[in-house]
């Protein structure tokens, strides 16, 4: 038989052999999925949206190089307090290992692994402060608020130098603020595993990422430095349909949440301009507000 097909725009008539190939066809043809946070932000027009990133990466970035460092560690201690305060939520401990409880999960037991980024020499929110507090919780309850339910967390930290070009990263296991401090700096002045720290991250050793960003909004957008490091990143670490992806956590001070935005040229919008390729947060983080993003539900 033979199928065939016309339209009332196109008088041109197309023959299938088969309905096989009808289907294939008309499968190719439907839309792809829509990241649901780009949904919801139908304001910003695609062509536009490189634009708006960088006039927003370049207004915040002087907002942030406003703060002393006085300011900046204020703030930054104010955020890890309540990172641990909902890790404390989230994380409940259970013979030895923990309980994580991802928004698109059931709760599922496992040791629990921290990916957390080091923070650049000025111009975003210290991590030291944090990282401290995961080491020394180890050993003693820190003063940061139930820093003491998430005693041995495994700490991966990120590692890009080993091809700047392919704007790739993979994180690496560090057991100590010793190791950390002893690792060479890379071209941002960062410490970096060396090659031969072989202990990298696989699929299903984070549960819980600590992400960095220029930028956030209520709505779990989040504008990176423009790489892409952590967008492929979470790509390899949510590869396999079976694997869990990790509960991301952005952290950032008060100048980096966005709410309306006067983008010039490509209008004015609220929040974060957002790309199909651009991953959605669970959690903000800020010294004032927890912001949970799916719900959008401050605490």
């Amino acid at each position: 038989r033979h199928w065939r097909v016309s339209s009332p725009t196109n008088i041109k008539i197309i023959t299938f052999s088969s309905p096989l190939q009808l289907l294939t066809i008309a499968l190719a043809a439907l839309p792809i999925p829509a990241n649901p946070i780009a949904a919801s932000h139908p304001r910003f027009s695609m062509s536009c949206v490189r634009e708006q990133k960088q006039v927003l990466r370049r207004a915040v970035r002087s907002r942030l190089r406003e703060l002393d460092r006085e300011e900046l560690l204020r703030q930054s201690t104010a955020v890890w307090d309540r990172v641990f305060a909902l890790l404390g939520d989230i994380v409940q401990p259970e013979s030895g290992v923990v309980r994580v409880s991802h928004p698109s999960q059931n709760a599922r037991k496992q040791p629990l692994g921290m990916g957390i980024f080091l923070s650049m020499p000025c111009g975003e929110i210290d991590t030291s402060p944090g990282i401290s507090a995961v080491f020394a919780s180890h050993v003693v309850s820190s003063p940061l608020t139930n820093i003491h339910s998430i005693r041995d967390v495994s700490l991966y930290i990120p590692r890009v130098g080993l091809d700047f070009e392919a704007c790739d990263m993979d994180m690496v296991r560090v057991g100590s603020v010793e190791e950390l401090t002893s690792f060479p700096v890379n071209r941002w002045g960062i410490p970096e595993p060396p090659k031969s720290n072989a202990a990298v991250a696989r699929p299903g050793n984070i549960n819980v990422l600590i992400m960095p960003g220029v930028a956030f909004d209520r709505s779990g957008g989040r504008l990176g430095q423009g790489k892409g490091y952590y967008d492929r990143f979470i790509e390899k670490m949510t590869a396999d349909p079976g694997t869990p992806p990790p509960l991301l956590v952005a952290v950032g001070l008060d100048c980096q949440l966005i709410g309306e935005w006067d983008y010039g040229n490509c209008s004015t919008g609220k929040g974060v301009p957002i790309s199909e390729h651009d991953r959605p947060m669970d959690y903000v983080v800020l010294p004032n507000e927890t912001i949970k993003c799916e719900a959008t539900q401050s605490s």
